[in-house]
């Protein structure tokens, strides 16, 4: 475990019962890339769920997220495409205001988490290796306005555990403490934290 994900696990306990995780050996064949290895890390000890109920991170899931989408890492992307749907409709009619490409475009951005607050963090895929994937988070009531975090995944999110990130008290809306509340891994869903 690198050092990282082991600072996080100390300011944030993942769930006491170790979540099933994804077969991610199946990811590029399925979808034909691999995911950033801290992700990958970070699934396998929290599964899907969020921090103090308000900031959202996505896992792969062998159920479908949604009638009519596949399970699997198929699905995960098709779910994770209606934001990009929306986002790609923004950026025809104002470019000037959403600069990236997404996902499947090449080097877009593809979605893993948000807030409850409607904020959306995402991976900008532009390298081909995903380790060296940063975080961008198009901030709903900031702006609109973009962030690229020059971390990865478990950077960020020990970031904003530790309350060092700019805009914490944002994404967590003035909560207290640090606490994961699970939603999911590759063979449960959950009900989405309230």
């Amino acid at each position: 475990m690198n050092e990282t994900l082991q600072r996080l696990i100390d300011v944030l306990p993942p769930p006491l019962a170790r979540p099933e995780p994804p077969p991610w050996d199946r990811a590029v064949e399925e979808i034909g890339f691999q995911f950033p290895a801290d992700y990958r890390a970070f699934v396998d000890h929290y599964g899907g769920g969020a921090i103090n109920g308000e900031l959202h991170v996505s896992c792969p899931t062998e159920f479908p997220y949604e009638p009519g989408v596949p399970p699997g890492f198929a699905g995960y992307l098709e779910s994770r495409d209606n934001a990009g749907d929306a986002f790609r409709s923004m950026r025809e009619d104002f470019p000037e205001d959403y600069p990236y490409p997404i996902f499947p475009e090449p080097g877009g951005l593809l979605e893993w988490g948000g807030s409850g607050g409607g904020d959306h963090l995402f991976w900008l895929t532009e390298d081909e290796d995903p380790d060296r994937w940063p975080v961008v988070i198009w901030w709903r009531n900031l702006g609109p306005s973009w962030e690229s975090f020059p971390g990865g995944t478990v950077e960020f999110l020990l970031a904003v555990a530790e309350r060092r990130h700019e805009y914490t008290e944002h994404l967590l809306w003035g909560t207290t403490g640090m606490r994961w509340h699970p939603a999911g891994d590759w063979k449960v869903r959950y009900p989405c934290p309230g």
